[in-house]
Protein backbone atom coordinates (compact mmCIF):
# COMPACT_ATOMS: atom_id res chain seq x y z
CA UNK A 1 0.00 0.00 0.00
CA UNK A 2 1.47 3.44 -0.90
CA UNK A 3 0.78 6.38 1.18
CA UNK A 4 -0.51 9.28 -0.10
CA UNK A 5 0.01 13.27 0.49
CA UNK A 6 -2.37 15.26 2.13
CA UNK A 7 -1.97 18.48 1.67
CA UNK A 8 -4.22 20.81 3.52
CA UNK A 9 -6.75 22.30 2.26
CA UNK A 10 -10.45 24.22 3.05
CA UNK A 11 -11.54 22.81 6.36
CA UNK A 12 -14.15 20.48 5.95
CA UNK A 13 -15.99 19.82 9.05
CA UNK A 14 -19.12 16.98 9.81
CA UNK A 15 -22.26 18.69 10.03
CA UNK A 16 -22.64 19.11 14.30
CA UNK A 17 -23.82 20.67 17.04
CA UNK A 18 -23.24 21.58 20.28
CA UNK A 19 -24.83 22.37 23.16
CA UNK A 20 -23.09 24.86 25.64
CA UNK A 21 -22.96 25.30 29.29
CA UNK A 22 -24.00 28.95 28.90
CA UNK A 23 -27.18 27.67 27.42
CA UNK A 24 -26.26 28.15 23.74
CA UNK A 25 -26.86 25.63 20.90
CA UNK A 26 -24.35 25.92 18.15
CA UNK A 27 -23.52 24.80 14.56
CA UNK A 28 -20.55 24.31 13.23
CA UNK A 29 -19.11 25.41 9.77
CA UNK A 30 -19.82 22.43 8.49
CA UNK A 31 -23.42 22.32 9.55
CA UNK A 32 -23.68 26.27 7.99
CA UNK A 33 -22.37 25.35 4.97
CA UNK A 34 -23.91 22.03 4.41
CA UNK A 35 -27.39 23.12 5.28
CA UNK A 36 -27.29 26.52 4.39
CA UNK A 37 -27.91 27.65 7.70
CA UNK A 38 -26.18 31.14 7.19
CA UNK A 39 -28.85 32.23 5.36
CA UNK A 40 -31.08 32.20 8.13
CA UNK A 41 -31.98 35.31 11.00
CA UNK A 42 -34.26 33.19 13.23
CA UNK A 43 -34.99 29.99 14.43
CA UNK A 44 -37.91 28.07 15.95
CA UNK A 45 -37.12 25.06 18.88
CA UNK A 46 -38.69 22.08 18.89
CA UNK A 47 -38.28 18.97 21.61
CA UNK A 48 -39.56 15.42 21.23
CA UNK A 49 -39.64 14.29 25.20
CA UNK A 50 -39.94 10.22 23.82
CA UNK A 51 -37.10 10.10 22.01
CA UNK A 52 -35.44 13.15 23.41
CA UNK A 53 -34.97 14.65 20.29
CA UNK A 54 -34.20 18.75 19.80
CA UNK A 55 -35.95 19.95 16.33
CA UNK A 56 -34.83 23.54 14.76
CA UNK A 57 -36.80 25.09 12.27
CA UNK A 58 -35.21 28.33 10.97
CA UNK A 59 -37.05 31.13 9.31
CA UNK A 60 -36.52 35.16 8.28
CA UNK A 61 -39.72 35.73 9.48
CA UNK A 62 -39.37 37.79 12.87
CA UNK A 63 -42.83 37.63 13.95
CA UNK A 64 -43.32 33.80 13.56
CA UNK A 65 -44.62 32.55 17.30
CA UNK A 66 -41.67 31.38 19.29
CA UNK A 67 -38.85 32.91 17.21
CA UNK A 68 -35.05 33.33 18.69
CA UNK A 69 -32.27 34.81 17.18
CA UNK A 70 -29.67 32.90 15.10
CA UNK A 71 -26.47 34.80 15.53
CA UNK A 72 -24.09 34.23 13.26
CA UNK A 73 -20.28 34.49 14.15
CA UNK A 74 -17.22 33.52 12.02
CA UNK A 75 -17.09 29.57 12.58
CA UNK A 76 -20.36 29.44 13.78
CA UNK A 77 -24.01 30.37 13.99
CA UNK A 78 -25.39 30.12 17.71
CA UNK A 79 -29.23 30.45 18.88
CA UNK A 80 -30.00 31.32 22.86
CA UNK A 81 -31.68 28.46 23.88
CA UNK A 82 -31.29 28.83 28.37
CA UNK A 83 -34.90 28.61 28.72
CA UNK A 84 -36.08 25.65 26.22
CA UNK A 85 -32.82 24.15 27.83
CA UNK A 86 -34.53 23.86 31.26
CA UNK A 87 -37.78 24.03 30.42
CA UNK A 88 -37.08 20.47 29.13
CA UNK A 89 -34.85 19.49 31.32
CA UNK A 90 -31.83 19.59 28.93
CA UNK A 91 -28.56 18.90 30.54
CA UNK A 92 -25.90 21.91 29.42
CA UNK A 93 -23.87 21.67 32.71
CA UNK A 94 -21.06 21.26 30.08
CA UNK A 95 -20.45 20.92 26.46
CA UNK A 96 -21.72 18.23 24.07
CA UNK A 97 -21.29 17.72 21.15
CA UNK A 98 -24.20 16.33 18.48
CA UNK A 99 -24.61 15.12 15.27
CA UNK A 100 -26.84 17.35 13.38
CA UNK A 101 -28.89 16.24 10.44
CA UNK A 102 -31.88 17.66 7.99
CA UNK A 103 -35.28 16.29 8.34
CA UNK A 104 -37.06 17.41 4.75
CA UNK A 105 -40.61 15.74 5.83
CA UNK A 106 -40.36 18.38 9.01
CA UNK A 107 -38.24 20.85 8.16
CA UNK A 108 -36.06 20.63 11.10
CA UNK A 109 -32.89 20.03 11.56
CA UNK A 110 -32.52 17.46 13.85
CA UNK A 111 -30.39 16.90 17.32
CA UNK A 112 -30.47 13.38 18.51
CA UNK A 113 -29.46 14.09 22.67
CA UNK A 114 -29.11 10.51 23.25
CA UNK A 115 -26.39 10.15 20.88
CA UNK A 116 -22.94 11.56 20.82
CA UNK A 117 -21.65 13.20 17.69
CA UNK A 118 -18.50 10.43 17.10
CA UNK A 119 -20.23 8.93 14.13
CA UNK A 120 -21.90 11.71 12.54
CA UNK A 121 -22.66 11.26 8.87
CA UNK A 122 -20.62 13.68 6.16
CA UNK A 123 -23.13 16.09 4.56
CA UNK A 124 -24.82 14.18 1.77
Amino acid sequence: MAFERYVRGGRIYKPMASIWPRGQIGFNRGAIECYKIHNYKFAVLFFDRETQRIGIQLTNDAKEEGVTAAIKGKSCVTISAVSFLDHFDIEHDTTRKYAVEFDAESDMYIIDTQRAAVKNRPCS
